[in-house]
């Protein structure tokens, strides 16, 4: 069984990750996010690793694949 490809992210900080921008501005972020990458990509919130999916047609597609 052939794993799927791992949805893009940012560099970040070791631990930490996008959690710093999501308490500052939680909107703004996804937003970021969204437009750099498309409406699945990740980070790591609170030290774990974290997929942000936005929107319908993003969540039908992360279920099918």
């Amino acid at each position: 069984m052939s794993e799927a490809p791992l949805p893009p992210c940012d560099p970040e900080l070791p631990g930490l990750g996008g959690t710093l921008k999501l308490l500052k501005n939680g909107f703004a972020f996804v937003d970021e996010g969204t437009r750099k990458h498309g409406p699945v990509f990740r980070t790591r919130l609170f030290g774990r690793p974290t997929a942000v999916i936005t929107g319908p047609d993003a969540s039908t597609r992360a279920v099918t694949t």
